[in-house]
């Protein structure tokens, strides 16, 4: 992924190439040991119980984001952030981030901590 970076002509502060390596560790083991990992994770759990705990992480965001924000206002700051990330406007560096930061996590939290659990 390193190797990668400077030829995808994407700006390393924009978006780290490699927090994709989790996810394409866990696809690559998936597709060639799915028969022997397979049985090793735990039971799935129910559609109702997914949403119901994404319903919860959103709304403690949305309350940090409301603390952090009322608090800056408190401080005197404006809630103005920069222009620019990494060569990319703000907006579109927080949703490059979030989707690297989702590939990382779905090969630790997705594969490798229910294998070592």
């Amino acid at each position: 992924m390193l190797a990668l970076q400077p030829v995808s002509g994407i700006d390393p502060a924009a978006l780290s190439l490699v927090q994709f390596a989790p996810a394409g560790g866990a696809l690559i083991t998936w597709l060639v040991g799915r028969k022997i990992v397979g049985p090793l994770f735990p039971a799935s759990v129910s559609g109702r119980e997914v949403r119901e705990n994404l319903g919860y992480i959103m709304a403690a965001c949305l309350i940090l984001a409301l603390l952090i924000a009322g608090a800056t206002v408190l401080a005197g700051h404006d809630l103005v952030g920069p222009a620019t990330v990494g060569g990319v406007p703000f907006a579109v560096f927080f949703v490059i981030q979030f989707i690297g930061a989702t590939g990382e996590e779905i090969g630790w939290r997705g594969l490798l901590q229910p294998l070592l659990e």
